[in-house]
């Protein structure tokens, strides 16, 4: 377990570490309720660059929405794995979450993100215009559009 841990800290300072922000509107459909959320979420993004072109990305998100029966407001983090496509100043993007929400329903509300798009500049600062998807198989799906902008930290990559 301490070499892991040690190994995982080497990993974590030789890497380049980018912070920036996500914004996006989504919308969901209760398989169940059939109760329609339409909304905005936003939040800080952690995006740790690995081996060659993969990452470990880390959000937090605020979620708003809307109801027939009124507002919602979540707190949640996710957790997933980023990969870059292609090369240059253009290039695609593939991201796999796992994360959560907390609710009132539930103490965490489980939810599985798939998210893909075009990723702009190789600068200092990282642009992500994408569609995404998501849901609680058999409670819920949803999906949206977001952008998300990073920077590199210490220095340009």
């Amino acid at each position: 377990m301490v070499l892991l841990l040690v190994a995982l800290l080497g990993l974590a300072a030789a890497a380049e570490h980018e912070l920036g922000v996500a914004v996006g509107g989504h919308g969901s459909l209760g398989l169940k309720t059939r109760i329609v959320v339409t909304g905005a979420e936003g939040g800080p993004v952690y995006r740790l660059q690995g081996e060659e072109r993969s990452a470990l990305q880390v959000e937090a998100q605020d979620l708003w929405g809307t109801t027939a029966s009124g507002p919602v407001h979540l707190l949640g983090l996710k957790v997933g794995w980023s990969r870059q496509w292609g090369d240059g100043d253009l290039r695609g993007y593939s991201l796999v979450s796992l994360g959560g929400y907390l609710n009132d329903i539930l103490p965490v509300l489980p939810v599985l993100w798939v998210e893909g798009g075009v990723e702009l500049g190789a600068d200092r600062i990282r642009w992500r215009v994408g569609p995404e998807v998501y849901s609680l198989p058999p409670f819920f799906v949803g999906g949206g559009l977001r952008v998300t902008a990073t920077t590199v930290l210490g220095g340009s990559s």
